[in-house]
């Protein structure tokens, strides 16, 4: 009987700070307001990075949240890298790739502005750029080499995903997420 009690309140004890932990999520929710995104796309000058491109990002993030970035160039393939010697002050992500739940907000996102044609069935690879929980400002530099190469008429985005609120690593439908997408300037001479 005793066992049967204290089960019981475990499993009281738990739906309580689960409960907790929605309520504070629901009223300190971050929005994409929240994010301030600029991003400029130039000839790549650093001759230790044999990359065409530089993208150069500045975030500022009032939110203590993670999320992630992910550059993108309609109708075209891009590799990237970062400068592993890069002077202090500027971010260095220890990991790159995609979640499932960020790639299907990217593709919703896209085809919504029309930079995606799914007419064909085709998937889209989507890499990227982990950015820390902390709420701060964020420099870094991203080195890309973009296939097909690029002219100044191509228009070149970037976007921030967050995930929506999770509990161990799963959106449990609280909080559906969102995208916050830019076109990136190009300074090309």
């Amino acid at each position: 009987m005793n066992i049967r009690v204290l089960g019981v309140g475990v499993v009281s004890v738990l739906l309580m700070v689960l409960a907790f932990l929605y309520i504070s999520e629901r009223q300190n929710r971050p929005t994409s307001d929240d994010l301030f995104l600029e991003a400029t796309l130039k000839y790549n000058e650093n001759e230790k990075i044999n990359r065409e491109y530089v993208m150069e990002i500045f975030i500022d993030k009032e939110m203590y949240e993670s999320g992630s970035l992910f550059p993108f160039i309609q109708g075209k393939m891009a590799t990237i890298e970062f400068d592993p010697s890069q002077e202090e002050g500027f971010y260095k992500p220890d990991n790159l790739g995609v979640h499932g739940e960020e790639e299907r907000l990217l593709e919703i996102e896209f085809q919504e502005k029309g930079l995606l044609d799914d007419s064909d069935g085709e998937s889209y690879n989507f890499t990227g750029i982990f950015i820390p929980i902390k709420a701060d400002e964020y420099r870094m530099e991203v080195y890309m080499d973009v296939a097909e190469g690029l002219n100044s008429e191509d228009p070149v985005y970037l976007s921030y995903v967050y995930r929506g609120f999770e509990i161990f690593g799963v959106n449990l439908g609280l909080d559906a997420g969102w995208v916050k997408t830019i076109e990136v300037d190009l300074e090309f001479d």
